[in-house]
Parts: structure tokens; sequence; C-alpha cells
């Protein structure tokens, strides 16, 4: 019997190192597959926020480009031609560079008062000086961007609604 117990430990101490072995295996192989659901996860989110980022980018681009054609509607009204289109467009833009004013609103104010002052033989070099001048108060008076865009807004329609009145 003494034998048999002897086998029996033996045999036992062979078992339990052989199971302990078999979970160290598992317990890697669970450690690495929770590693590469980590990672697949890092992947996915990083993959749905570039997505989404390009997506928004991509709505962003298009409103840009709404604008600028709403722009150049507007200022096609007030040229006559590509040629004075350009040049419209040129000036406006330095205008805002220099006064560091939105390209948008500025283009809207000259639009507004162009228009305005069509039937009073105004010349174009005249509006863009009274744009740049306006704009460059509007910059030196200061003030929130927002309160600027809405004080733009109001002297633009001024200007569309009476000319003569604003003139005076």
């Amino acid at each position: 019997m003494a034998q048999t117990i002897g086998n029996v430990v033996i045999n036992l101490e062979a078992n339990t190192a052989k199971l302990v072995d078999g979970f160290n295996r598992a317990e890697s192989a669970v450690k690495k597959s929770t590693q590469e659901m980590k990672n697949s996860v890092v992947q996915l989110t990083t993959a749905y926020l570039s997505l989404s980022t390009a997506v928004d980018l991509a709505k962003y681009f298009a409103r840009q480009a709404d604008q600028m054609t709403t722009v150049e509607s507007r200022l096609r009204l007030v040229t006559k031609g590509s040629e004075d289109l350009l040049k419209v467009q040129k000036e406006l833009f330095n205008v805002a560079q220099q006064t560091r004013t939105n390209y948008v609103e500025t283009a809207d104010l000259y639009q507004r008062i162009a228009r305005s002052t069509q039937n009073y033989g105004i010349e174009q070099k005249k509006v863009l000086q009274l744009t740049d001048s306006i704009s460059k108060a509007m910059t030196i008076g200061g003030g929130t961007a927002e309160a600027q865009k809405a004080a733009l807004m109001q002297l633009g329609q001024a200007f569309s609604a009476n000319f003569k009145a604003v003139g005076q």
C-alpha cells in the first residue's frame, strides 16, 4: 500500500502541475484576447471619430461654399461683368483683411450700399471707400463680433431701405 500511496501522491503532483500550467496558458490567452478586444475598441473609436470629423469638415466646407456662392450672386447684381466682379471681390477681400472683419458681412454691406446707391450715380470706387470706412470704424469701435455683425446688418438694411435718409 505504501507504493500505491506514493504513486497517487506522485500522480497527483504531476496532474496538479499540468492543471496549473493549463490555467497559466488559459490566463495568458484570456489576457491576449482582452488586449486584442481593447485594441479593436480603440481602433473602432478612432475610426468613428475620424469619420465624424470628416463629415463635420465636409459640412463646414459645404456651408462655406454656399456662402461664397451667395456672396458672388449678390455681388453680380451690383457689378458689370466678370472682370468687374473679380475686381470688387479682391477689393472687398482686402478691406476685410485690413479691417479684420468678416468677408461675408463686408461683401453684404458693400452690396447693400451699391444696390441702394445705383440710382444716384455714385461710383463703385466711392462705394468701396465707404465700405472700407465703415469697416474700419467697426474695428476701431471694438465690441464683440456678434455686435459688429448686427450693426453692419442694420446699417446695410438702412442703406437698402432709404439711401437719402442715411446720407442726411
